[in-house]
């Protein structure tokens, strides 16, 4: 019993020490944030905010970052450190002895690419740059660009891609139906894409469904062709559909990003964005495997590559290849003077 009385004035004496001591800590005071940030504070926040959208769209991570740095060099007194991993930036600025260092971190959604809103944000990025802007105007004309985003309506980016399936049907062939054909399949494949997508399905499956669907168009229309069903259009190649439908889904300005990146020596987003591809473009293969597989169950039987195809005359060539760039441009919500100067050159 002794014992246990002896035991239980430990306990008490060791928390009543506890207790003592918390009640004499000092807590430290942090800086409130509230509805009057600091300059600094609201410059970072701009910075994070350009730098977010700018990322998203597949800008390189050199390019972002520099772009930030302009900006941070102008209204920030402390150096910034950024860092961007393909999914996340994140910008650490040291404020010395008297202040704690403050670090942010913002995850990257993929977002549409709009060749408009990077063009707005990177002329404002360049009036900061060159002193012309106080921090309130900033603030205030990146607010503005956000908020009254130019974009063309769905039924323009819909004609646009299949724009770029007509354009590379001509290419290999000058046969107007077949190019009216191609024209419908990217129509048809682009909204595919979109609905996909608001279904929040991962791109390696929306590329799998997509390049399914077109491999399966193109192989019944073949089986309609052959049993005399259409008539009208004479002779079909399924191989060009195909290869007019899939130009949409190869991610080739990734590819050309991810290579950028890797030169400028941002390993981590270069990897990242060269797995990214090698997925879509898995997706892509095992989407026209399956429906190869499901033809040739059906009696129906070719090849989707280009290596037999026998590219047209030159003439049709240019065509083609001014219509791939303009509707390619269209798509990416470029302005009428970038679209007209996208084709003609």
């Amino acid at each position: 019993m002794n014992g246990m009385n002896s035991f239980t004035q430990l306990v008490r004496r060791s928390f009543g020490k506890i207790i003592a001591a918390q009640g004499s800590v000092k807590i430290a005071d942090f800086e409130k944030i509230d509805n009057t940030l600091t300059p600094n504070m609201r410059a970072l926040r701009l910075v994070m905010t350009m730098a977010d959208q700018l990322s998203s769209m597949g800008m390189p991570a050199h390019s972002v970052t520099n772009l930030a740095l302009n900006i941070t060099d102008v209204y920030c007194r402390q150096k910034v450190h950024i860092d961007i991993s393909y999914t996340q930036i994140f910008v650490s600025q040291d404020r010395g002895v008297d202040h704690e260092p403050l670090t942010l971190i913002r995850t990257i959604t993929p977002r549409e690419t709009n060749y408009q809103l990077m063009q707005q944000l990177q002329d404002l990025s360049a009036k900061i740059a060159n002193h012309t802007l106080t921090l309130d105007d900033a603030e205030k004309s990146l607010d503005k660009i956000l908020s009254h985003v130019r974009r063309y309506p769905r039924w323009v980016i819909y004609i646009a891609s299949g724009g770029i399936s007509a354009g590379s049907a001509i290419l290999y062939s000058a046969t107007w139906p077949l190019v009216l054909i191609a024209f419908f399949v990217g129509a048809v494949t682009a909204w595919l894409l979109g609905r996909l997508g608001r279904l929040a399905l991962p791109p390696f499956f929306t590329q799998v469904v997509a390049s399914l669907f077109i491999t399966l168009f193109a192989s019944a229309l073949m089986w309609f062709v052959s049993h005399g069903y259409v008539d009208f259009m004479g002779s079909v190649n399924p191989t060009l559909i195909t290869v007019g439908g899939i130009v949409l889904l190869v991610a080739g300005m990734a590819i050309v990003g991810a290579f950028q990146d890797a030169i400028d020596e941002y390993y981590v987003t270069a990897g990242a964005r060269l797995l990214r591809v090698a997925m879509m473009t898995t997706g892509i293969v095992a989407g026209v495997g399956i429906g190869l597989y499901a033809s040739r169950k059906l009696g129906i039987s070719f090849i989707p590559t280009p290596d037999r195809l026998t590219f047209a005359s030159a003439s049709y060539q240019y065509l083609g290849a001014v219509i791939i760039s303009a509707s390619f441009a269209r798509g990416n919500h470029t302005r009428l003077g970038g679209i007209i100067l996208t084709g003609s050159t």
